[in-house]
C-alpha cells in the first residue's frame, strides 16, 4: 500500500463495482436514483457518483469495463431511437399499411432507422465521454483537490462495446 503512513485514515484507491451501483438503482445524498433508461443518463450518472465516491478516498479511482458497462444502456438508447424513427415514418404516409406489406419497402425504411439510432447512439458514446472529460478534469472533491480517475475498456465485442471503445478513443485523442 503506498502512502500507507499518512492516509490510514481512508481507502486508498480502489476498482469501483459500478455496474452493481446502477443495476437496480440506488440511494445517494437523500434521493432514490433508479437505473438508468438511456445512455445519456448512464453517463450523467456514473459521473456524478464516481465524484461522490472517489472524494471519499485517496488515490486512483478506476471504471473497470466501461465498455461493459454501458453496452446495456446504449442498447435502450438505440431502442428508443429506432422507434423515434420508425413513428416518424408512419406518420408520413398514409398507406404505411401497405408499405409494411412491401417487403422491400418495409426493408429500406427499417435500415435507414438502424443507421439513424446507431448515428445517435455513437453520438451519446462521444458527448458522454466528452462530460467525463470535462467533469473528472474540472470538478474538485470536497476535500479540494481532482480526484484520479481512470477507465478500462476493450475487451467487450458486441456492436455496441466496441463502439464504446472507439468513442472513448476518438475523445481522448481530441
Amino acid at each position: 500500500m503506498h502512502d500507507r503512513g499518512s492516509r490510514l485514515d481512508t481507502i486508498n484507491c480502489c476498482i469501483f463495482d459500478m455496474q452493481n451501483v446502477l443495476k437496480g438503482g440506488f440511494f445517494m445524498g437523500n434521493l432514490d436514483y433508479v437505473e438508468p433508461k438511456s445512455l445519456a443518463v448512464a453517463f450523467d450518472l456514473i459521473g456524478d457518483v464516481t465524484l461522490n465516491a472517489a472524494s471519499y478516498q485517496y488515490g486512483g479511482f478506476t471504471i473497470p469495463q466501461v465498455d461493459k458497462l454501458l453496452a446495456p444502456y446504449a442498447e435502450k438508447s438505440y431502442k428508443l431511437y429506432y422507434d423515434e424513427y420508425m413513428d416518424i415514418a408512419k406518420s408520413q404516409y398514409e398507406d404505411w399499411d401497405e408499405i409494411v406489406e412491401d417487403e422491400s419497402s418495409f426493408c429500406r425504411i427499417e435500415e435507414k432507422a438502424d443507421d439513424y439510432a446507431t448515428r445517435k447512439v455513437k453520438r451519446d458514446y462521444e458527448q458522454g465521454f466528452q462530460s467525463w472529460e470535462m467533469k473528472f478534469n474540472s470538478v474538485a472533491s470536497s476535500r479540494g483537490d481532482y480526484p484520479f480517475t481512470a477507465i478500462t475498456f476493450g475487451i467487450g465485442t458486441s456492436k455496441f462495446e466496441t463502439m464504446c471503445s472507439s468513442s472513448a478513443l476518438k475523445v481522448g485523442k481530441e
